[in-house]
């Protein structure tokens, strides 16, 4: 299943719903890179599944997650859907994933873009101390198939620290990130690899 990856934006929060304005990216809504640690944890198991690697944001061009271990695997999200990379025969083969609707919905939350994500989500922050919780409930029907609950946690200066996901079917997912760096300029060799053929 796709791995949901979640960036979200609001500087002004209340109790209620949050209002579609201002942004807010990790660690800016520059091209960067990231490292990741994800935890995933199944129903009815008390083990815990443990995956790393780096999530790498292009402006225009979308998300690449990079799985380094246990297994080694490429997911791309852009604005033409969702597709994991292999190489076959020396070639670069990108295979669909997903919906294109779920795949729009991740790059819209990367983005920032709450005006487009609240036709799709309900969304809620709130705060204690210096951190800030956003939580996004899906109204979608075709998105409620692949996600009950979505929650971001972010510091201070709006860094995210981490993000829950729990899945329609109950399994959870806890990602946290690190080690962020921006790319500029973006390295040509991986930029071709945003171009699905």
């Amino acid at each position: 299943m796709i791995r949901l990856l979640v960036l979200f934006c609001a500087l002004n929060f209340a109790s209620g719903p949050v209002r579609a304005q201002s942004e807010f990216s990790l660690p800016s809504p520059t091209n960067y890179q990231a490292e990741f640690k994800q935890v995933k944890t199944l129903p009815f198991l008390t083990q815990k599944f443990t995956s790393t690697g780096t999530l790498t944001y292009h402006q225009t061009r979308g998300i690449l997650w990079e799985t380094k271990s246990p297994v080694q695997q490429t997911l791309l999200l852009s604005p033409k859907g969702a597709f994991y990379i292999t190489e076959e025969q020396g070639r670069r083969v990108y295979k669909p994933q997903g919906t294109p609707m779920l795949s729009q919905s991740l790059l819209q939350l990367f983005k920032g873009d709450m005006e487009a994500l609240t036709a799709n989500f309900t969304a809620h922050m709130t705060q204690k101390d210096a951190e800030r919780r956003l939580t996004l409930l899906p109204k979608n029907q075709t998105l409620q198939k692949a996600v009950k609950k979505i929650e971001i946690w972010a510091g201070a200066k709006g860094q995210v620290r981490k993000i829950e996901i729990q899945e329609a079917k109950g399994s959870v997912r806890q990602i946290q990130f690190f080690r962020s760096v921006t790319l500029d300029p973006f390295p040509p060799g991986l930029l071709e690899i945003y171009e699905p053929k």
